[in-house]
């Protein structure tokens, strides 16, 4: 049997959040809430239930209609081996309010035009090696909630001179007004070379030996103590 630790913590309107963990690595917050007929609960496991069935497309857990904001990202391949370069709807439909870029993203473009509802559609993507895929999606977006729900911010530290970085030294963090991060998950772009992701959501320096010079692209996801998620797309300059 494997150990699970949990942390929980409650909120006014008895809304209580678990955050979860195994051994094995396994990360997901449950997320206990009152609605019209009874109490609501969220699981989100952001290594698996935020994935497509093939593994190719992070999206968005089911969010209220008014925690989405215009450019936020709701869709994005998961970690591609070579850059998309065609993305295209062959079934279904998108949201309403949202758009599709031919790198794949889907993102919110007219926050007014959002509707409650399901949503299930088809992509189509083309890499820079004309390798296709085919991944079905699903969104599904909730009533308004009277909960608030601040986006988490990045910090990015100045860039640095490799020479006087270290391990441990911390080159973004994200910081959120409802709470502390409790899971990250790096979804897309690059991390620096001799860096690391950290639980809490810190980019930091694992192997100062490794480290490269450049500026350097990093989709990262993040689930705050309420439940809150974020993506974000970070900027790590190194010199």
């Amino acid at each position: 049997m494997h150990r699970k630790f949990i942390k929980c913590t409650a909120y006014i309107l008895m809304v209580v959040t678990c955050q979860f963990s195994s051994a094995l690595g396994s990360s997901y917050i449950l997320r206990i809430s009152p609605g019209q007929e009874g109490y609501l609960l969220q699981r989100i496991k952001i290594d698996t239930i935020l994935l497509s069935d093939n593994g190719f497309y992070y999206r968005m857990p089911p969010a209220p209609l008014n925690h989405l904001t215009v450019g936020e990202i709701i869709a994005v391949p998961y970690l591609p081996e070579a850059d998309i370069v065609s993305a295209s709807v062959v079934s279904g439909q998108l949201p309403p309010g949202t758009n599709m870029y031919p790198n794949g993203f889907v993102v919110v473009e007219n926050a007014d035009a959002l509707e409650v509802g399901s949503y299930s559609l088809e992509i189509e993507t083309i890499d820079a090696e004309d390798y296709q895929m085919l991944t079905a999606l699903s969104f599904k977006i909730l009533d308004a909630s009277d909960l608030e729900d601040t986006e988490a911010v990045y910090q990015m530290q100045q860039s640095k001179k490799m020479g006087v970085l270290i391990e441990g030294d911390v080159l973004a963090l994200p910081m959120d007004k409802d709470g502390s991060i409790e899971v990250a998950k790096y979804i897309v772009g690059a991390l620096p070379p001799g860096t690391k992701l950290t639980p809490n959501g810190q980019v930091v320096v694992a192997d100062h030996n490794m480290l490269a010079p450049g500026v350097y692209n990093s989709g990262i996801v993040t689930i705050d103590e309420q439940g809150g998620t974020t993506f974000f797309m970070v900027t790590v300059p190194i010199e």
